[in-house]
């Protein structure tokens, strides 16, 4: 699959932060991109989405639930994909080691979620 392929959902309740993600995603050729404002419309995104996403980034602390909140409703469902948190925060409820979780990146770390990005196994798949 080619990167500008990628289906990215976005759960960011900042508009400015929205507007980077989104711009830098587009930079990389990344043209479907789906923003949830919060943790609730996630759900609704993803329950609702006719293809899977194959990526999730997330911010952590919005008002309502919170990322760590996202990420275990995603490992409730099977819902397995790529998932990183893009977040200022320093304090984490719910961080999980497995494969499908990248980890977390400083909002100020754009560069590193692109080399994340370009390392995902679905755009080096035949």
């Amino acid at each position: 699959m080619k990167i500008e392929n990628l289906r990215v959902l976005i759960v960011e309740d900042e508009n400015i932060h929205q507007e980077f993600i989104t711009e830098s995603l587009n930079d990389l050729g990344i043209r479907y991109l789906s923003i949830a404002n919060s943790v609730a419309e996630a759900k609704l995104k993803i329950a609702n989405a006719i293809e899977k996403f194959h990526f999730i980034i997330s911010d952590y602390n919005m008002p309502g639930q919170h990322g760590g909140e996202l990420l275990r409703y995603l490992y409730s469902i099977e819902y397995g994909v790529p998932f990183v948190f893009f977040t200022n925060s320093i304090q984490f409820e719910f961080l999980p080691e497995d494969h499908m979780f990248l980890g977390v990146l400083h909002k100020s770390e754009m560069i590193e979620l692109e080399n994340l990005l370009k390392k995902l196994p679905i755009l080096n798949s035949k």
